[in-house]
C-alpha cells in the first residue's frame, strides 16, 4: 500500500536513515506491507524537463505494486520520460534488482559516497514494464 500527502515527513525518515537532507521541491511515498508496518519510501525530487530523480529506501520497497505506482506517477502524472536513481555501486541487491525491473546501467559516480562509487542506473517510459500491467 501506499501513503500519500505525508511528504515532508516521509523525506525526513528516508534522510536521516541515509544521512542525508532532500531540498523542496519533492513528492514523498511512505510504502506499507500488508500488515500495514512501513517496509519502506520513494522520495522524488529534481525535476527537470522530462526527467525526475527517484531516491529509494527499504527492503520491502520494491514490491510490485509500488513499482507501478511509481511507474504511474513518473510516467503518467508528471509525464517524464525517463527516472534516473543511483546505489553504492557494492549495493548487488540492489544493482540486480533495478536491472530485474527493466532499469538500465547509464554510468559510474567515482567516490560520489564517502566510502564508494555509485552507479546511475535509468528507466525510460518506453521501456517500462509496470505500464503494461
Amino acid at each position: 500500500m501506499i501513503v500519500t500527502g505525508q511528504s515532508a515527513a516521509v523525506a525526513k525518515w528516508v534522510g536521516e536513515r541515509l544521512g542525508c537532507k532532500f531540498v523542496p521541491p519533492f513528492t514523498a511515498v511512505g510504502i506499507l506491507n500488508r500488515n500495514g508496518q512501513r517496509v519502506g519510501a520513494a522520495v522524488f525530487n529534481d525535476y527537470a524537463d522530462r526527467n525526475i530523480e527517484l531516491t529509494v529506501y527499504g527492503q520491502g520497497a520494491f514490491t510490485r505494486g509500488a513499482c507501478v505506482w511509481i511507474a504511474r506517477y513518473c510516467f503518467i502524472q508528471n509525464n517524464c520520460l525517463r527516472v534516473t536513481t543511483r546505489t553504492a555501486a557494492s549495493n548487488l541487491y540492489v544493482r540486480k534488482l533495478l536491472e530485474h525491473h527493466g532499469w538500465v546501467k547509464e554510468g559510474t559516480l567515482r567516490e560520489w559516497y564517502s566510502d564508494d562509487d555509485a552507479i546511475i542506473y535509468g528507466l525510460l517510459r518506453h521501456d517500462c514494464k509496470f505500464l503494461r500491467t
